[in-house]
């Protein structure tokens, strides 16, 4: 049996048809409705499984198109989504001739139980007669429109209620965080990376990263863009985790870092690269402070006229082991 999946998410298709070919379907991919149709017209599929939301033709036109012509008007149709939210969509969706709504996610043996179901109905002639219940072209469209509106509403919505999570999320992290396009231009930038760089947010986005805080070694020599690893990293997608970088402010002074980059990959492709980065003064000070108190203490030990021996405990007290000692 053929079974054509239209969804514009490849993760999507890919859960759809590992849960399809477990019962040895025949499985076509689509991205949209176009494609869709385009595939359908030149070998009807047994059951068509279609998003709602798409980009070129949605789920519901779609739909329609294919109930509009003849060799595919008894093709079974399920729309499979997480964007049905009110019953005057399913009304739609069900009255241009879908056969089911199965919502996002579903257990494996129950989606594949509402398929069983629908196709024990394809073969008992059961599907529904959407030519009935579409009375016009124009009462289709304005419904339509209405849900499509109400729909985009919804999801703008949605999308700024997720960006002002991810933001608040991302300024309130201790590190510094910005994300690179292909060009190395900053995309994004958090509350501390824009203070560790005392730059404003409309100072950096769209500008180069690499001339602006990675530009120059800590002996003053030019930090090429060929040898920054960052760079690098939007052209062959390797990441790195905890390196030693020196950064440069606004102002002109430089600072230690240390930070991890991670390639932004979609659909294979490399679309840019974050960066997490923390400020390592501080650490730097304490670091050379200890190095510093550690020679003292071996010049004090080496030219102190008392002989002087530090040893620890072993064996439960019962023996000891001399660590260091010095010349007298």
């Amino acid at each position: 049996m053929k079974v054509l999946i239209v969804d514009d998410h490849i993760d999507n298709r890919m859960q759809l048809r590992a849960m399809l070919e477990t019962r040895d379907f025949s499985v076509e991919e689509a991205v949209n409705g176009v494609q869709a149709l385009d595939l359908a017209r030149a070998e009807p599929p047994d059951l068509i499984i279609s998003e709602i939301l798409m980009p070129e033709m949605d789920g519901f036109t779609l739909c329609r198109v294919v109930k509009s012509i003849e060799r595919l008007r008894q093709t079974p149709l399920i729309f499979y989504t997480a964007a049905c939210h009110d019953k005057e969509e399913k009304k739609l969706g069900l009255a241009l001739g879908a056969s089911r709504y199965i919502h996002k996610p579903t257990e494996p043996m129950e989606f594949l139980r509402s398929i069983d179901e629908v196709i024990a109905e394809y073969h008992q002639e059961a599907l529904p007669d959407s030519a009935s219940r579409i009375n016009t072209p124009l009462d289709f469209e304005v419904r339509h429109q209405e849900l499509m509106a109400r729909k985009l509403d919804k999801k703008i919505k949605d999308v700024d209620r997720l960006r002002m999570e991810q933001a608040l999320i991302l300024n309130s992290m201790v590190e510094g965080v910005l994300s690179l396009d292909m060009e190395g231009k900053h995309i994004t930038a958090n509350n501390m990376a824009l203070r560790l760089l005392g730059y404003q947010i409309d100072e950096l986005i769209g500008k180069d990263s690499h001339s602006l805080w990675h530009h120059t070694k800590a002996d003053g020599s030019s930090y090429s863009r060929d040898e920054c690893p960052i760079i690098m990293s939007l052209t062959n997608g390797t990441a790195s985790e905890q390196i030693e970088e020196l950064f440069w402010r606004k102002d002109g002074s430089s600072f230690p870092v240390k930070c991890s980059y991670t390639p932004l990959i979609q659909e294979g492709e490399i679309r840019g690269v974050v960066l997490i980065f923390r400020d390592m003064t501080e650490l730097k000070k304490k670091d050379n402070a200890l190095k510093q108190s550690t020679v003292l203490y071996h010049e004090l030990l080496a030219h102190m006229s008392d002989g002087v021996a530090v040893y620890e405990a072993v064996d439960d007290g019962q023996d000891f082991v001399f660590l260091e000692f010095n010349q007298a």
